[in-house]
């Protein structure tokens, strides 16, 4: 979806989010959720948040970056705390679709109306519905991340004013996002949800950090820029709102 052009993306974003807000009200539980001809649906929490903790079969010929991020995951005591709080509390309260990234979001250029379809439903599961939106915010991120030039001689200040995607560019996105997506949520629903999403987007950045170390001799600086922002993302979602331009 993202391969819109990017000045494009707050229309193609807020139409995401009215998507999955129907999706979230329509199929919630208890309600048609409950219905038995669903009851094949999953309700276990997502992998992301539990890469802290690998299973046998993840260690097996690990490349020298995917070993480093193993070594800089599990240092961290704060995120790995963070990481147990999400999964414990992890309350499937609807449907979702519950891998919500670039891949699976298909776009109608031709249309006015900016459409756009959720394809791949492979993960559907009963989930909170927090991490559908949480998948949308962290695919802006990667955008941005992907246009930041890779030169390590840069400095942070350097890097980010050479993106390719602005900042802003992204932040419009996730604002148009979540207007769409929390329209009909009360006030108090809104803040604990919106602040959940920009959690477990954390969480899904670890994700794609681990997809980007597969095969690789070494972490670039990207990734390690992913795991940095998940880090915040994770242990202060209320400093995560300033990132994402919500904070408002």
């Amino acid at each position: 979806m993202w391969r819109v052009d990017p000045v494009d993306l707050p229309p193609y974003a807020e139409n995401l989010g009215r998507h999955l807000a129907t999706l979230h009200r329509t199929l919630p539980l208890p309600g048609l959720a409950g219905d038995s001809r669903l009851s094949w649906l999953g309700s276990k929490p997502p992998i992301a948040l539990g890469l802290h903790r690998p299973v046998p079969v993840m260690l097996n010929r690990l490349s020298p970056a995917r070993r480093r991020f193993f070594r800089i995951v599990q240092r961290e005591g704060k995120l790995r705390e963070r990481l147990d709080e999400l999964s414990a509390a992890w309350s499937p309260t609807s449907v979702i679709h519950g891998d919500v990234r670039s891949g699976n979001v298909l776009v109608d250029d031709r249309a006015s109306e900016r459409a756009v379809h959720l394809v791949d439903w492979e993960t559907v599961q009963l989930g909170d519905p927090a991490w559908d939106p949480a998948g949308a915010l962290q695919e802006f991120l990667l955008l941005w991340v992907r246009g930041l030039p890779a030169d390590k001689g840069l400095s942070p200040e350097a890097r980010v004013a050479e993106s390719k995607v602005p900042l802003a560019i992204v932040r419009a996105g996730a604002r148009a996002l979540w207007r769409s997506y929390a329209a009909e949520l009360d006030d108090r629903e809104a803040r604990a949800r919106l602040l959940r999403a920009v959690a477990y987007s954390g969480a899904i950045l670890i994700q794609s950090a681990y997809e980007w170390s597969r095969a690789r001799d070494r972490m670039t600086v990207r990734t390690t820029l992913l795991l940095q922002l998940a880090d915040r993302l994770l242990t202060e979602p209320e400093g995560g709102l300033d990132l994402y331009g919500l904070e408002e």
